[in-house]
């Protein structure tokens, strides 16, 4: 379970097909809202803020220490 405004890292599993593209592994964003059982992330690309529905098995929540 995520709430909005985690800070969570794309993490793909790879039994389960996703529509992310492979070069977003590993990087982190913001939850930005959910949609159905999907979550809305917010990363950012270069300069530009890009939005994906991802499944929560592909995403990983980053602890804030």
């Amino acid at each position: 379970k995520f709430k909005e405004g985690d800070k969570v890292s794309f993490v793909k599993e790879l039994s389960i097909p996703t529509s992310v593209p492979d070069r977003y592994q590993g990087r982190t964003g913001i939850i930005d809202g959910k949609r159905g059982r999907y979550y809305i992330v917010a990363i950012k690309d270069n300069e530009k803020l890009k939005k994906f529905i991802i499944q929560p098995i592909h995403l990983r929540k980053i602890e804030n220490k």
